[in-house]
């Protein structure tokens, strides 16, 4: 199974987004999430990241501000 979106290596702190149209693909009605986290430099015993996922319908704020 191919993954529909990937985000490229990150090295700063920042929030970082995509869009995934799946307009086109109306037999998918599940998307799954999954990552790996991994370092790339020997510094702190300890990394510090954090990650999480938040999802919504294209144009959803959009269609919030001007109701």
């Amino acid at each position: 199974m191919r993954p529909l979106s990937t985000f490229p290596p990150k090295f700063y702190c920042g929030i970082y987004s995509t869009l995934l149209n799946l307009a086109s693909r109306p037999e998918i009605e599940v998307v799954r999430v999954h990552w790996k986290m991994s370092r790339w430099a020997r510094g702190e015993d300890m990394p510090m990241f954090g990650f999480y996922v938040y999802a919504e319908e294209s144009g959803a704020r959009v269609s919030a501000a001007v109701a």
